[in-house]
């Protein structure tokens, strides 16, 4: 866990996988990365330790897959989701903290282990682009997917044609 209390710099290593270019994304499992929690109050709490840490906040969206009542699933995000379209007539500046952070993730709890509560990852491939975007080579991007999906199968040659998609531009992107 990240100790420091401001964003981290664009600076990333292998070990440290950043979904948004200046904020490091959570630990997958339960809190900090180790056991599933028995209540997923404990797990957000460590969500939005890890997050004050490292200067955001994870916002909790929507609830689902009710069993007995309670929800069993949560779509999480960061506080500085995607930009908002502008209703606005032009008459002031608005400021806001949203910057477009794609970083969404959820927690879960499982019936196999009687309920306890885990987080995960949703995208992967945004984890991929916010490494790239950040100069780390393949290999180091394809050491990170495995430490934190050790049970998806990644080809250096997937993640090659992935960065390769996100350098082309958007206007070649829908002609082709």
């Amino acid at each position: 866990m990240m100790s420091s209390s401001a964003p981290q710099s664009s600076q990333s290593s292998p070990q440290s996988p950043q979904v948004c270019p200046l904020i490091p994304s959570p630990l997958e499992g339960g809190p900090n990365g180790g056991a599933p929690s028995a209540t997923a109050e404990e797990l957000l709490r460590s969500l939005q330790t890890h997050a004050a840490d490292n200067g955001y906040a994870i916002t909790r969206k929507n609830a689902a897959n009710y069993r007995d009542g309670k929800p069993t699933r949560y779509t999480i995000c960061c506080d500085r989701g995607k930009k908002r379209e502008s209703r606005s007539k032009g008459i002031r500046q608005v400021k806001t903290r949203l910057d477009g952070c794609e970083f969404r993730g959820v927690i879960k709890a499982a019936k196999i282990d009687d309920g306890k509560w885990t987080f995960q990852v949703k995208n992967p491939k945004i984890l991929v682009s916010a490494l790239s975007n950040n100069g780390i080579k393949t290999m180091g991007i394809m050491k990170s997917l495995q430490e934190h999906y050790p049970d998806i199968a990644v080809r250096s040659k997937d993640i090659n044609n992935y960065v390769q998609q996100l350098k082309q531009p958007k206007e070649a992107k829908s002609e082709g």
